[in-house]
């Protein structure tokens, strides 16, 4: 391993020390520090050094340099360098580096060209071939009547039938009255069966008859009364007349047969059915009671009774259970062969 530290001139000097110097300051002391120690001997125990290599000055620049105690830390290091201003160099910050980076290669700085400020108005511009505002130049009157514009003020007069105008107030009142799409209607002559009317006022009244009394009864048509006192002259009858008539001989209306019976039928209790366990003491004569019936079968679980008003009683209506013990089954009846019949035949 090669050494890091020499003596010079009795100092003793840590080489390593040497790379916390700036840059171009260790590369001087290194090679001071060469050139002074370029024919140096290694020592030997018990024996000296025969001369003096290391010169005074090179010898006042280590003692000036002083001892270092860095703690191996760049934050402990003073004189870094810091960021870079507009006066002053430095390292670049992270804003200014994506300030750079949005900066197109080849931009440059753009100055908009100066130009004498004019006041708003109507003014002649010039404009060069960059879109910019080189020249204004105030409109005068020779500029306008140059555009075929008369110099003179133009007057306008109401419109007329046969000269065109501005729209008069009166003309434009009536215009509002007019309806989108009217169109003039000018009736000639109003006649009534044939009869011409003169308007009045710009108006025609038609009198039209409102009763019959007002239309000459040519067809001989009759008034109420008149068919009245007509069917009654020939010994017919109104309705009215009617109705007293046959009311007077006891009989009814429709509407009173109607009004009796459907108070009659209001008055009429259907037929119903009632299921007990057993009979009642008493029952009404128009509901069937249910018994049921013991030992009975699907079918036929019931005992049906009625009650007897007259008789104070309930009688059985009758049961559905039939006792065919003493008729022939179906399965029980033997068809008869032909030769049966034969035989029956031949015995006769």
């Amino acid at each position: 391993m090669a050494e890091t530290v020499t003596t010079i001139d009795n100092h003793v000097i840590d080489l390593k020390d040497l790379k916390y110097y700036d840059g171009r300051r260790r590369t001087e002391i290194t090679k001071e520090i060469t050139d002074a120690t370029k024919d140096k001997v290694d020592k030997v125990a018990g024996k000296g050094l025969s001369t003096n290599d290391l010169t005074d000055e090179l010898l006042a620049k280590i003692n000036a340099s002083g001892t270092s105690n860095f703690s191996g830390s760049y934050n402990d290091l003073t004189d870094k360098p810091v960021d870079a201003t507009a006066s002053k160099a430095g390292f670049m910050s992270a804003d200014d580096k994506q300030k750079l980076d949005a900066i197109e290669e080849g931009a440059n700085k753009y100055i908009h060209p100066a130009h004498t400020a004019v006041a708003s108005g109507l003014n002649k511009l010039t404009v060069d071939e960059l879109g910019h505002v080189t020249a204004s130049i105030p409109v005068v009157k020779a500029d306008i009547t140059a555009l075929g514009i008369p110099a003179q003020d133009t007057t306008y007069t109401a419109a007329t039938q046969t000269k065109d105008g501005l729209l008069a107030a009166d003309d434009k009142t009536k215009l509002d009255g007019i309806a989108a799409g009217a169109q003039a209607n000018v009736i000639e002559t109003v006649k009534v069966n044939g009869a011409a009317l003169t308007p009045t006022s710009k108006a025609v009244d038609i009198t039209v008859p409102t009763k019959v009394s007002q239309i000459t009864n040519d067809s001989k048509f009759q008034t109420e009364d008149e068919v009245e006192a007509t069917v009654t002259g020939k010994g017919y009858q109104t309705a009215a007349q009617v109705e007293t008539a046959i009311t007077g001989k006891g009989y009814q209306t429709a509407q009173q047969v109607y009004s009796t019976v459907n108070t009659a039928i209001s008055g009429l209790k259907t037929f119903g059915t009632e299921f007990v366990d057993e009979l009642p003491a008493t029952g009404d004569a128009k509901t069937m009671y249910f018994v049921p019936k013991t030992g009975g079968v699907s079918g036929n679980t019931y005992t049906e009774y009625m009650w007897n008003d007259a008789a104070k009683a309930f009688e059985k209506v009758g049961d559905t259970e039939i006792d065919l013990s003493g008729y022939m089954k179906k399965t029980d009846i033997e068809f008869a062969s032909f030769a049966d019949i034969d035989t029956i035949f031949a015995a006769e």
